[in-house]
Parts: structure tokens; sequence; C-alpha cells
């Protein structure tokens, strides 16, 4: 059993559920955040833009599966990434889940 937890900008939300389906995986959790990236200080002269910081509406999503299931949409994930264009790639962890309380 696995921890799947992906997270990427809101955008990308109806995308990552066509890849969870394609994969097998038809139950999840998804939890809409805002993002924040907070840079240490800069020397404005040498940043043209005088900006160090941003938010994004961000979308994070978790499933416990199959170990198959969770590399199989990590797959996935890096196939759908290669084909962006921009920034915003889908960032995907997977970890172990020791113990639970129910059957899957």
């Amino acid at each position: 059993m696995k921890l799947i937890i992906i997270s990427a900008v809101k955008e990308c939300k109806k995308d990552i559920g066509s890849i969870l389906s394609s994969v097998g995986v038809y139950t999840f959790s998804l939890f809409e955040s805002r993002g924040y990236q907070i840079e240490p200080k800069v020397n404005n002269l040498e940043n043209w833009f005088a900006t160090g910081t941003g938010t994004t509406e961000d979308v994070s999503i978790q499933a416990c599966i199959r170990a198959d299931l969770a590399y199989c949409c990590l797959n996935a994930i890096n196939a759908y990434n290669a084909q962006l264009e921009n920034e915003f790639k889908i960032s995907a962890y997977v970890m172990n889940v020791e113990q639970k309380n129910v059957e899957l």
C-alpha cells in the first residue's frame, strides 16, 4: 500500500483526474490551496522586475493505492510533464503506508 501525494497549479486539476483514471485510480481526495514562493533577500539591482514573491492557486491530491498503481501514476505524470512547455509541472510523491485500519 502506498500513499501518493500530487500537487500542481489549479489549472491541471482535470488533467490530473484524467491521469489517475487512465491508470485505474478512481478514488482520491482533492484539496484546493494557495502556494507561496518567498525568496530570501535579493539585491533588487540584480532583479530586473524587483519582485521575489508570488502566489498560485494550487490543488493537492492524495490517494492510498496499490504500489503498482502508484508507480504507473508517477510514469504517467512524468510523461505529462515532458510535454509541457511551461514551468508549472505536476509534482508527485509516493510514500509507504505502514499500517491501516480499514481494508481497501
